[in-house]
């Protein structure tokens, strides 16, 4: 299946807003066929909550990655691991519209 579009995001540290996110993310209109979670290296429980939301979200496509940097490093980063077509970003404490 070919893949059509890829959201990059990059984290560090969003244990309270993560799950926000990734809940819009993957209740969009039109859903990405994949989400590219780059993290800057969290110390919190930022990554397990992504783990978690990958298994029971497993449609969702959610890749994680950790790239210690800022957050070009990160966007950059992540881009080179999309397959899609068409590449969008965002970053953690962003929620995007449903449309």
């Amino acid at each position: 299946m070919e893949k059509i579009s890829s959201c990059v995001v990059t984290v560090f540290n969003e244990e309270g807003s993560i799950v926000s996110l990734l809940n819009a993310l993957v209740n969009q209109s039109v859903a990405p066929s994949e989400i590219i979670i780059v993290d800057a290296g969290s110390s919190d429980g930022t990554q397990e909550i992504i783990k978690s939301f990958s298994k029971k979200f497993k449609k969702a496509n959610i890749l994680l990655f950790i790239k210690k940097g800022n957050r070009a490093v990160g966007r950059n980063f992540g881009i080179t691991k999309s397959k899609g077509k068409i590449i969008l970003v965002t970053d953690a404490g962003c929620i995007p519209d449903k449309n």
